[in-house]
């Protein structure tokens, strides 16, 4: 089945007095196939992005992102910009978040810096 695309995203990080903010780019797709710059979206309190997915009703953006002290957020970004913060972490790192076709439900990613390392021998 082929993609249907009108809009794409991506991300750009960029210095701002000393500290850095995320900015999240946002370009529609023409008929020809070409992309068309719509806006940039500026995430003043987020110092990196991890992913960006679209809300089901395509008004909007899921953003993994994290600050400079370690805050690892889910997002949830508006077209104009409104950022909400949906579920913060300190100790986890969030990564994706991919809504259902319905918009009711939200499978999302998370992972800790922490990982086991097993020895086998004569196997």
């Amino acid at each position: 089945m082929p993609c249907d695309v009108e809009q794409l995203s991506q991300v750009t990080s960029i210095p701002a007095r000393s500290k850095i903010s995320s900015t999240l780019c946002l370009y529609s797709v023409t008929e020809d196939k070409r992309l068309a710059f719509i806006r940039n979206i500026r995430l003043k309190e987020w110092s990196s992005i991890n992913a960006i997915d679209w809300a089901a009703d395509g008004r909007g953006l899921w953003v993994s992102a994290a600050t400079t002290t370690g805050t690892s957020a889910l997002l949830n970004v508006d077209l104009t910009g409104r950022t909400r913060p949906i579920w913060e972490q300190t100790k986890m790192v969030v990564g994706w978040a991919i809504p259902s076709p319905d918009g009711r439900y939200l499978a999302l990613w998370q992972a800790s810096g922490s990982s086991n390392v097993w020895m086998v021998e004569n196997f």
